[in-house]
């Protein structure tokens, strides 16, 4: 593993360069924008993007080539959200919990300024979302959204519910698996069993101090 190697003069990388800098072992990470389920091909069409989101479009939208990606590192929230119409099974149309998702969430529409429609998280559609990517390992951020709710639901891949305890405890200053609540920890190894794909990065705060890095052997 090579250290990432920052470049603070540098505004916009040409594909050369890009191509330059992978081939010299140096670290690149390609961010993706938008949710997999937004993908034109393969995401809920028409309710989509216009352009390709998934992994495997990085190498042709950037122009690298079929040059190989190390890691692919599946980032998904604690629950569900979507800015305007579109199918979306698990769902809060009204009530405390959907406010308070939205409310704790700062659930607003980055481009649209539209507040997103919330909901639980549903496996199915994670799974999917790991199987067209090819997922590594998951990133589970805004956990510390779910602070303060009396329970906590999840559709499970064989589309079941489960109703999962909640907490009140606050949670944005933890620093490792282990400083978490036990309620935490069960939603997160559930997950783990479902997906089959280890959570290596829990997010609970929106600063970048606030995020849990997991070694899994």
């Amino acid at each position: 593993m090579h250290a990432l190697k920052i470049y603070p003069n540098v505004t916009l990388l040409s594909r050369k360069e890009v191509i330059k800098f992978i081939r010299e072992s140096n670290n690149v990470i390609f961010e993706g924008a938008q949710g997999s389920l937004l993908d034109i091909n393969h995401g809920t069409y028409p309710f989509c993007t216009s352009t390709p989101c998934l992994a495997s479009a990085i190498p042709y939208v950037t122009g690298i080539g079929n040059l190989k990606l190390d890691k692919n590192i599946g980032v998904f929230k604690a629950y569900i959200t979507r800015v305007g119409h579109g199918e979306f099974r698990t769902e809060l149309l009204e009530g405390k919990v959907k406010e308070h998702l939205q409310s704790k969430g700062k659930e607003i529409g980055t481009n649209t300024g539209r507040t997103r429609r919330v909901g639980w998280l549903n496996i199915p559609n994670l799974i999917d979302a790991c199987e067209l990517n090819n997922f590594n390992e998951l990133a589970l951020v805004k956990i510390d959204v779910l602070s303060g709710l009396d329970t906590v639901a999840i559709l499970d891949k064989e589309n079941n519910w489960w109703t999962f305890d909640g907490w009140d405890d606050e949670i944005s200053t933890c620093k490792t698996k282990q400083e978490l609540p036990k309620q935490v920890i069960r939603i997160v190894e559930f997950i783990e069993s479902q997906t089959k794909l280890p959570v290596t990065i829990i997010s609970v705060g929106p600063d970048r101090n606030q995020t849990i890095r997991i070694q899994n052997d």
